[in-house]
């Protein structure tokens, strides 16, 4: 807080002494820096004024003096940081929409905590709270807290243990943040990851270690450019539905203790690699063997290595059967879409693999429209088809042949799902049911690496 200065001084804190008193400033000053503008007779008919008014902003110039910084106001108006031993976790259905719904406790300091329903809108800059009876509240943002009844906060149909944050997102809408401690976020991607039904301790246990790794290496790499880093709850980052809830089924088959036993006994266990945490990468299935990150993405490999993988492959001696194949049609719409997504026209004409690595991957391929020609990586044609109708590179068949004219739509035939960087899912299982260990599976698909506890 500035201090009052003395009079001889300039009136600094009562604002610019050259502006008018139409523009917001006292000049409290001016009869005494200035007497002989109207001759020395005058001071002593506005001395008792001018007295008045010093001795009265004496007494409360702490309240007008002080100017709150710009940076001070918009680190009010920021988000918290998810405090030390939680991720901050952004939930993909709320970002963008206009109200929502929570059931949760709202910190009310004028009358305690308050637990309802609420309603939550956009307002401008700021985000109002609509509570049952009425009322209203409206912050730059606000936190929800667990119901003291649940434990948890309830948002679209799912239930989360930890805070909520709701602000304005700069596009538009809304935006939701959950700040979740960081082993009960492992637990629920595992639940969201992993099928529980046919589950093995062994495939559970490098989930966790995995999603662990994953989350600290990413939360790490992305704190050098954002000040407040965070994880999306999809397939940008990893699958996260809030708190496991099992139905009686999976209560009675013991998942839920299954998944328990697995977070406890990898509690802080992380993936290294020459000191740091490995960003360790996962997919479903790899059809036969896992890719570098390089190749698929660019930039570097990481923990990701060319690894074969039998159980993938269906190899002996892996007693399940291979990787599903998949199929699937695009439409000439489709197709259309995807000219016009790279520049090339309306017609996209012709498809050609121009690098395929030893796991007959497609990754990069050769888009010819009938206004252009282009070289992308696969990866980005995947994203614009949608990954789940070409749910892998690994490309056993076309129709018509890549290369060939597209006259209509064009068919496509190929083995597993997901990137095929790192940890392959489906391999893990089979590796787990021939009696492997965690830590031999890790090795297997993140070799080089080394367990630590951080």
């Amino acid at each position: 807080m500035e201090r009052i200065r003395s009079h001889a001084a300039p009136a600094a804190a009562f604002g610019d002494p050259n502006k008018s008193r139409s523009e917001g400033t006292w000049d409290l000053y001016a009869d005494f820096e200035q007497p002989d503008r109207q001759g020395r007779e005058r001071m002593p008919r506005n001395w008792a004024l001018s007295a008045v008014v010093l001795v009265a902003g004496l007494a409360c110039g702490a309240c007008l003096s002080v100017r709150i910084p710009a940076e001070t106001l918009a680190a009010a108006a920021r988000l918290p940081t998810a405090a030390p031993g939680s991720v901050a976790v952004r939930l993909s259905e709320a970002e963008g929409r206009l109200d929502l719904e929570l059931q949760g406790r709202l910190p009310d300091h004028r009358n305690g905590q308050s637990e309802s329903q609420l309603r939550l809108i956009r307002d401008g800059n700021r985000v109002v709270a609509r509570y049952p009876d009425g009322t209203e509240r409206r912050e730059p943002w606000l936190r929800i807290e667990p119901s003291e009844s649940t434990g948890d906060v309830q948002f679209d149909g799912r239930r989360y243990r930890g805070l909520i944050f709701v602000e304005p997102r700069p596009a538009g809408g809304l935006r939701v943040t959950h700040h979740a401690d960081i082993e009960d976020y492992v637990r629920d991607v595992i639940a969201a990851e992993v099928p529980l039904w046919n589950a093995n301790p062994a495939e559970l246990e490098v989930q966790a270690i995995a999603a662990r790794s994953f989350a600290h290496a990413t939360l790490s790499a992305r704190s050098l450019d954002k000040s407040q880093p965070f994880l999306w709850d999809d397939q940008r980052d990893q699958v996260f539905r809030g708190r496991f809830q099992p139905t009686a089924a999976e209560s009675r088959r013991g998942l839920e203790r299954l998944l328990e036993n697995a977070v406890q006994a990898t509690q802080g266990q992380v993936l290294t690699r020459s000191g740091r945490i490995a960003t360790a990468s996962f997919h479903a299935s790899c059809g036969g063997r896992t890719s570098l990150r390089s190749h698929v993405f660019g930039g570097t490999d990481g923990a990701s290595t060319w690894t074969r993988c039998n159980p993938c492959a269906g190899v002996p001696p892996d007693r399940q059967e291979p990787a599903p194949a998949w199929r699937w049609t695009a439409s000439p719409e489709q197709l259309s879409q995807v000219a016009q997504a790279f520049g090339l026209g309306d017609r996209l004409e012709s498809v050609r693999p121009t690098s395929i690595d030893i796991g007959g991957r497609w990754l990069v391929v050769e888009l010819r429209g009938n206004r252009g020609t282009s070289t992308e990586r696969f990866q980005d044609l995947r994203r614009e088809l949608g990954f789940d109708r070409l749910p892998s590179g690994v490309i056993t068949h076309t129709w018509p042949s890549p290369g060939s004219p597209i006259e209509g739509g064009m068919y496509f035939e190929g083995r597993g799902h997901g990137h095929g960087i790192g940890l392959c899912q489906y391999g893990a299982h089979g590796y787990g049911e021939l009696g492997w260990n965690s830590q031999r599976i890790l090795g297997h698909y993140y070799s080089g690496t080394e367990v630590q506890i951080r």
